[in-house]
């Protein structure tokens, strides 16, 4: 999960617009939402206090993501209890619609929204907008959050060094593993190979010690499952 604390980009006041005083994605999301362009969609969590104004039944909650993300089904809003809901969501923008009770202005409200990643990672942080609309269609409160920092999946690759295809002999085998998140001591890495590879166990040799502390001293434990 990643564990980062996210400020909050606040507008000024504009006529009867006024700003979330807070809007923030919780830390650390629950789960993550670690991986570029994930297949499936994964859940985030938006909190946001304190709603300047409240906001009665039929009122609208309206989250806009970066242009990249999918918005998709809401799955709660609630406060110290859940608030009925009904919500449709189109591209980057859903429109959460409160039925009962109503939001009032001073509690944290927390949304948790379904999202499609971007295909890719962004070059720089964007800003999620949460704003809510009054019955009459105009703009009530508006609030700003950094998006969340997307980290790549785990990519790795095997390399045969002996380059000696179908042979029971032992050969060597280089792994080159980018890892989404930091590995650190006391971690544990698993390698598993398909079905009719044997895996003779130790020795294990670190080829590359890519952290600036100091290299732990024994380097690794190894150990067959």
């Amino acid at each position: 999960m990643l564990g980062r604390t996210w400020g909050a980009l606040v507008l000024p006041d504009i006529q009867q617009r006024y700003p979330l005083s807070e809007i923030r994605f919780p830390v650390p999301l629950e789960p993550t939402n670690a991986a570029a362009g994930l297949v499936l969609e994964a859940p985030v969590i938006v909190c946001f206090a304190v709603l300047q104004n409240p906001l009665i039944n039929s009122s609208v909650l309206r989250l806009t993501a970066p242009s990249e993300y999918r918005l998709g089904n809401v799955s709660r809003l609630a406060g110290s209890s859940p608030v009925a809901v009904a919500a449709t969501a189109a591209g980057n923008v859903a429109n959460v619609t409160i039925l009962e009770p109503g939001l009032l202005a001073g509690p944290t409200y927390c949304l948790a929204i379904y999202v499609r990643n971007p295909p890719a990672i962004p070059i720089s942080l964007r800003a999620w907008m949460m704003q809510s609309i009054g019955t009459d269609g105009t703009l009530v409160d508006e609030g700003f959050v950094e998006e969340y920092q997307l980290y790549p999946a785990a990519a790795l690759a095997i390399v045969n060094l002996d380059q000696q295809p179908y042979s029971d002999r032992v050969v060597t085998a280089r792994i080159a593993a980018t890892m989404p998140a930091p590995v650190r001591f006391g971690d544990s890495l698993v390698v598993q190979a398909p079905d009719g590879f044997l895996l003779p166990g130790c020795p294990v040799e670190w080829l590359r010690f890519v952290s600036s502390a100091p290299e732990p001293s024994p380097r690794h434990s190894c150990d067959l499952l």
